[in-house]
């Protein structure tokens, strides 16, 4: 949506779900154009900052996501109106504890997800 800023934002809620038997923790999440250009990258503080668990509103920030937990993160991608992509995806990066059971069957720490499409809503 055209802001006030004269920036298109698209602000949504990113749902983590962590199917290992250990904890996760989140250490970067990537919003990123088909040309793979990232348009957004949150990792750190404010990463910890825009994720809370999931079904706990206002709860603390967290970076970790409980074994079997899900938690969601707050995404405000603000790119100049003339720069809008036609999809976006998210490459997510995460730890596990190095005695978490079955790491070695792990390949990679890194997920790309699904695409999604970016549909301008226009104001009346």
């Amino acid at each position: 949506m055209l802001g006030s800023d004269g920036m298109e934002h698209l602000e949504y809620d990113l749902i983590i779900t962590n199917t290992f038997s250990a904890p996760v923790t989140l250490t970067t999440i990537d919003v990123v154009a088909p040309d793979g250009r990232r348009l957004l990258r949150l990792e750190g503080d404010a990463l910890a900052r825009n994720t809370q668990t999931v079904f706990f509103n206002n709860g603390p920030p967290i970076s970790q996501i409980p074994a079997s937990g899900a938690v969601a993160t707050g995404i405000d991608l603000v790119v100049p109106p003339s720069a809008v992509p036609a999809r976006i995806s998210h490459q997510i990066a995460y730890e596990l504890p190095p005695d978490a059971p079955g790491l070695t069957l792990i390949d990679s720490t890194r997920l790309t997800g699904t695409s999604w499409w970016w549909t301008r809503v226009r104001r009346s």
